[in-house]
């Protein structure tokens, strides 16, 4: 849960996955390493196996996120990096006792951000479609469907 479910892990598998940045799952892994040793010391070498489903899970996250990346607009990513940041500002206040924030709740934010980034609702509330996601809104709103 510690390794694969991190808002740093998922954050920085989507943004290489779009950017080919991959200098946030570096910093991650070096992170890892030394949490793993620490681990290894008290449970032993089947702490190793938990790089099985991390690879796993990142790959699927970095590979949706190459697939995604060509649909979205530049204020998408914006946003998204924007979301990321904060969620790990939150993740160091949480770590040098400042603030607990929930990261793990906040993690959802990062799925939410992108559809609904302040270009695609503004577009939604004013009727001008200009992509995809803002298109089928407005034949929702039209039709009184929820979407």
């Amino acid at each position: 849960m510690l390794f694969c479910a991190s808002g740093t892990g998922i954050y920085g598998s989507i943004v290489s996955g779009m950017t080919g940045d991959h200098s946030i799952l570096i910093a991650k892994s070096i992170l890892d390493l030394f949490t793993a040793l620490i681990f290894a010391c008290i449970l032993g070498g089947v702490v190793s196996v938990i790089a099985i489903p991390q690879f796993i899970i990142f790959l699927l996250l970095f590979l949706a996120a190459g697939f995604i990346f060509p649909m979205t607009t530049d204020t998408m990513i914006a946003d998204f990096k924007a979301c990321g940041g904060f969620l790990m500002l939150a993740t160091g206040f949480r770590m040098i006792k400042v603030k607990m924030f929930p990261t793990a709740d906040m993690i959802p934010a990062m799925v939410i951000v992108m559809p609904c980034s302040m270009k695609t609702l503004a577009g939604i509330t004013s009727g001008y479609a200009d992509n995809l996601i803002v298109r089928a809104a407005d034949v929702c709103m039209k039709e009184g469907k929820l979407f």
